[in-house]
């Protein structure tokens, strides 16, 4: 009989195993893995399989928006690292483009596509596996707002749709995309759809008839998934409006989103952007590991003097808040003293903790420095998540106890973590590619606030 069981790397790997070329290997397993089980036979991607073999997915599953765009783009990213699987890899991220825009853009009638959907049309958050309109589930990152119905388009997913098509434009120089991007951009910035939002930002929940959804909150996830996506287009088709949006984000972070006192960022805003009053305090340490990530990638293409101190503080405050007793990131925290609300800790923030650890050891070597603490946390960190969460033929476990283990009611893996995944493990081999060449650290050391100087 089938069990929903990962054998994980587990105690036997040890530290002196965590190179460049072990992180390369595993990265390729999850393409092999996902490219043979996640690819739906209807067109796109499977939000999620089964962990027990033979991993199939369930026939009432939704497919989601955000899914089908964080799995083209990982395919596009594997594509670029891996020659011998790039042909089935572009194939499968171009059908789930084709699947996009066939049936995720549609008006309030059910109409499909730019032509047909005319100017009341856009992306849906949910279709069911065929690709009709379903009402969506009430999505996690919305689950603990005052938010009562799930918006049937979000800013959030779109987001998501820029990010993957704007990487598959850059893996491609497929043109029929742009004109998705540029409507999805009117989407997202004229206030007949999603608009402007007053004091910064955008706003991020509507209708299918592009009604704003009342008392919908504001979010930090959106607007920095917005940064990725921005960044991600920048980067494919040169067009500097992309890095002038890129800088507004930015901007924001700055003025609303960043809580210098504590080092951390909180989820949920209220309209002129104070923190919400229920869960002002609620933050999760895997966004700050994100931010850290995001910002070093702006930096790297706008260099901002404000950059660096705000690096260095979330990433000491992230750093603080790690579990000393069993290892790993907690999925959320009080803002003001670090004890955890959630003790649970699902794969992303792992991941997105090693995203912030190679981009703190990439910031000091391009400096002509070594931030010793951040190799170390880098390698100690993908230890954790190998032993805990990995196993060698690229299956990966998502909900985890606190102490370590996973879930025992878990029974499926979700499709969406490839993009986590493909996204830390890429950062981690090229960073500790760099360490390895460079050698034993010498001449001048960096010592973050997390540690003792």
């Amino acid at each position: 009989m089938a069990t929903s069981c990962i054998t994980t790397y587990g105690p036997d790997l040890t530290l002196d195993r965590i190179t460049s070329s072990f992180v390369r290997d595993n990265l390729k397993a999850v393409f092999e893995f996902w490219q043979l089980h996640g690819v739906s036979s209807e067109g796109g991607f499977w939000n999620g399989v089964t962990i027990a073999e033979p991993h199939l997915p369930s026939p009432a599953d939704q497919k989601s928006e955000f899914a089908q765009g964080r799995q083209i783009y990982a395919y596009c990213l594997a594509a670029k690292k891996f020659p011998d699987l790039r042909e089935g890899l572009l194939e499968a991220a171009g059908g789930g483009v084709r699947f996009m825009c066939s049936h995720f853009w549609q008006d309030s009638m059910g109409n499909k596509g730019l032509a047909a959907a005319g100017e009341a049309g856009g992306w849906i958050v949910a279709t069911d596996p065929a690709g009709n309109w379903v009402q969506p589930a009430m999505p996690s990152y919305l689950s603990n707002s005052d938010l009562k119905t799930p918006g049937n388009r979000e800013v959030y997913e779109d987001a998501f749709v820029l990010l993957s098509f704007g990487q598959y434009f850059a893996e491609t120089g497929d043109e029929a995309v742009l004109p998705w991007l540029a409507a999805t951009m009117e989407r997202l910035t004229n206030t007949r759809y999603f608009g402007r939002a007053a004091g910064g930002g955008f706003d991020e929940h509507a209708s299918l008839e592009w009604e704003l959804l009342p008392g919908a909150p504001r979010t930090q996830n959106s607007h920095m998934h917005l940064l990725e996506a921005f960044l991600t287009v920048y980067g494919a088709t040169a067009e500097a409006a992309y890095l002038e949006e890129a800088t507004g984000i930015v901007d924001l972070f700055f003025s609303k989103l960043f809580d210098t006192e504590n080092g951390c960022i909180g989820e949920f805003f209220s309209a002129d952007w104070t923190p919400d009053a229920a869960q002002g305090e609620n933050v999760e340490p895997g966004h700050s590991f994100e931010w850290i990530w995001l910002l070093h990638e702006y930096f790297k293409r706008q260099p901002d003097d404000r950059i660096p101190a705000a690096m260095e503080l979330l990433y000491a405050q992230a750093v603080r808040s790690l579990d000393g007793e069993f290892g790993g990131t907690y999925d959320q925290i009080r803002r003001g003293d670090g004890t955890f609300i959630k003790s649970t800790k699902r794969l992303w923030p792992q991941v997105e903790r090693t995203k912030a650890d190679a981009a703190m050891v990439e910031f000091s070597m391009a400096q002509g420095k070594r931030n010793v603490f951040a190799e170390t946390q880098l390698r100690e960190g993908l230890l954790y998540m190998f032993q805990k969460y990995a196993a060698p033929d690229g299956l990966w476990s998502d909900n985890h106890i606190r102490q370590g283990t996973m879930d025992p009611n878990e029974t499926r893996i979700n499709g969406p973590n490839v993009y986590h995944i493909a996204v830390a493990l890429k950062e981690a081999e090229r960073v500790l590619e760099l360490v390895e060449l460079a050698g034993p650290p010498h001449g001048t050391l960096v010592h973050t606030r997390a540690q003792p100087p």
